[in-house]
């Protein structure tokens, strides 16, 4: 409903924005314990699953494909806050707020809803973990109250918001991309809207993404970023990619 964000990453910045792409907008009934996952959508190589938490009102979402390129040019296209609008489904603002650390930062994100549901936004806090230098990387994220972005009228702050980025290294210029959220929106909710979110804001997300990183990577738009990253962490993104 809103307009879109132009905030722009500063380039010493080593860790990212975090997406929220509209969190698990859902109102399944509260779980005794955590279930299995199950599969509700499967498309283009893209499989969105779901699953019951124990002591969460909201199920867990989450959504797993293959992207033709390298972790560092997916983790470039994730980090750039301002951009966010761009690609990620339904969100129509995103910020990087403040950076902590070489590894932590916070940032905002607003998330479209349609007419009368109102808006959501969300503060969070990310953190990068390498789990196996050149393989594996992990982005986590989650909200938190904080000074650096007040209420805004007419939108529903997110109390609850945490997941991950988690991508895998599958051969050159490869990688398989997890996205996993779960979140409470807050508020009530109608059913059709609660059904429509958990399948597309982790598929179209994960398209969007796709053509975002290969539009990016073809017009070399992080090529500065790229290289201050391998040449500060060597060991971590020593190679193309």
């Amino acid at each position: 409903m809103k307009d879109s964000s132009s905030g722009q990453l500063p380039r010493r910045s080593f860790l990212w924005g975090l997406p929220v792409a509209g969190a698990a907008l859902s109102l399944a009934p509260r779980a005794a314990f955590a279930g299995a996952w199950t599969t509700i959508s499967k498309e283009a190589g893209i499989t969105v699953t779901t699953r019951r938490e124990k002591d969460r009102q909201f199920p867990t979402f989450r959504g797993t494909g293959r992207i033709k390129a390298g972790i560092l040019d997916i983790v470039s296209v994730i980090q750039d806050a301002g951009r966010h609008s761009q690609w990620l489904h339904q969100c129509s603002e995103g910020k990087m707020l403040k950076r902590v650390d070489d590894t932590t930062q916070i940032v905002y994100n607003r998330i479209d809803s349609p007419w009368p549901v109102k808006d959501r936004d969300v503060v969070l806090r990310g953190k990068i973990d390498v789990i196996t230098p050149g393989k594996e990387v992990k982005i986590r994220f989650r909200a938190i109250k904080t000074s650096l972005k007040g209420p805004v009228s007419g939108v529903v702050r997110m109390p609850v918001l945490e997941g991950h980025w988690y991508m895998v290294a599958m051969g050159e210029s490869k990688s398989l991309v997890e996205y996993q959220v779960n979140a409470d929106p807050a508020g009530e909710l109608p059913q059709w809207l609660v059904e429509q979110a958990s399948k597309e804001l982790p598929m179209f997300t994960l398209k969007n993404l796709r053509k975002q990183v290969a539009k990016t990577s073809a017009a070399g738009t992080y090529a500065d970023f790229q290289r201050e990253v391998r040449a500060k962490n060597p060991e971590h993104f020593g190679g193309a990619g």
